[in-house]
């Protein structure tokens, strides 16, 4: 294998890695959004109650960011890896042992500080050990292979749901948070390239990261793709159940086959990779998801919609998915091989404060279909940014 001369391992080995830690935060949302109705109705509480202990993951989430990458780039990626899937597995106890909704929410903000050691790391991992020129075929194979978990966690939730509570469901992250642990601690190398040493220091990588074109570029795309993801995925379990009269497996066929479509877009990308641009792909995905935000809305409109119609409707949404991201984590990190830990977490946290506000605004505005509207604005946004950013930024993939 190629690497940047930080380790000596099987390529396949760090991939997998990768995948099982970008897979844990859809798995953690996808559970948690089939039994949100669920929750809701134990606690006797509103939607928009509800929403936010979901919100308050996605603080967490966000906030972690601040610190994560500073500590992968100090002191490795291994021993990070090490303590936050530890502190996942107790975060993830207190919030199957809640009594109420206000301690839930608690529990799910640290929940969500301590998951974000994983995209993170999944991302920074890859940076240390695959060439720049290679990065969006690689970051396309680990979508595609993550992809399994929103895939099989509205199912899983669901089963786990049906037979003992929204509780029993959320342990389930806790034997994919033990088995992580496990093969963290017997199979992961670090893989911290030994001239990073401590990096930049947090101000300086800052400035460096957030005024570079490339990072402005994929920062900018990256916000919009996760405030159309996280509005429809915060949402629209609440809209098909509760509002049009889905069951949860029903709900859980169009969360979870949905995931197919990423996956598939994933592994298209990374067969293209290499012979068309990473940013071509990306003005290839955003009208995709346009698209399918479009049908998704149609689809929900009528009369008496199934949860078939609306899959097949909103599936070019999930393809054009697959296209994007990869290729603007690529644009993002390409430029900072020298301290990608810091590189990612200040992506992530930048698409998560987009999620975040745009879905907590879509709530507001009163969910339903309205979230779907706001949706479909973000999807119009990204594909005008995948167009107007490089010449506002004059050709920022001319930068390394």
């Amino acid at each position: 294998m190629s690497t940047s001369g930080a380790v000596s391992v099987k390529q396949s080995t760090l991939i997998a890695f990768a995948a099982a830690f970008t897979g844990l935060m859809p798995m953690a949302t996808d559970i948690y959004l089939i039994v949100m109705p669920a929750i809701s109705r134990d606690f006797g509480a509103t939607l928009a109650a509800t929403h936010t202990s979901m919100a308050a993951f996605a603080l967490g989430f966000g906030v972690a960011h601040l610190f994560v990458g500073v500590l992968a780039d100090r002191y490795g990626r291994r021993p990070v890896a090490i303590c936050g899937a530890l502190a996942f597995l107790l975060a993830t106890l207190a919030v199957v042992m809640s009594r109420s909704l206000e301690v839930l929410t608690v529990c799910r903000f640290v929940q969500g500080l301590v998951i974000a050691v994983c995209p993170i790391l999944g991302r920074a991992i890859v940076r240390d050990v695959v060439p720049a020129d290679k990065a969006a075929r690689v970051y396309s194979l680990v979508n595609a292979l993550a992809a399994v978990s929103p895939l099989t966690a509205p199912f899983l939730g669901a089963l786990a749901a049906a037979w003992g509570g929204w509780r029993m469901a959320m342990g389930l992250l806790f034997i994919y948070g033990f088995l992580l642990l496990a093969a963290v601690v017997l199979r992961l190398p670090e893989t911290r390239p030994p001239t990073i040493g401590g990096g930049p220091t947090p101000f300086a990588a800052a400035r460096e990261v957030l005024t570079h074109p490339r990072f402005i570029y994929g920062g900018v795309i990256t916000m919009l793709l996760y405030s159309a993801l996280f509005t429809w995925i915060s949402t629209s379990p609440f809209l098909m159940i509760d509002v049009l009269g889905f069951s949860t497996t029903g709900a859980a066929v169009v969360l979870g086959l949905g995931s197919l479509g990423y996956m598939g877009g994933s592994l298209i990308s990374a067969r293209l990779a290499g012979r068309i641009t990473p940013e071509r792909l990306v003005s290839i995905g955003a009208p995709l998801m346009l698209a399918g935000a479009i049908g998704g809305y149609i689809a929900l409109s009528r009369t008496h919609p199934g949860p078939v119609v609306t899959l097949i409707m909103i599936l070019p949404f999930y393809l054009g998915l697959g296209f994007t991201h990869a290729n603007a984590l690529q644009i993002v990190m390409r430029p900072f091989p020298h301290m990608a830990g810091q590189a990612s977490a200040w992506l992530g946290l930048l698409q998560q404060l987009g999620g975040v506000v745009v879905s907590v605004l879509a709530v507001k505005a009163g969910a339903g279909f309205t979230a779907v509207g706001v949706m479909i604005g973000c999807c119009a946004a990204l594909w005008v940014a995948s167009f107007v950013l490089p010449r506002v930024l004059g050709d920022p993939f001319k930068s390394h």
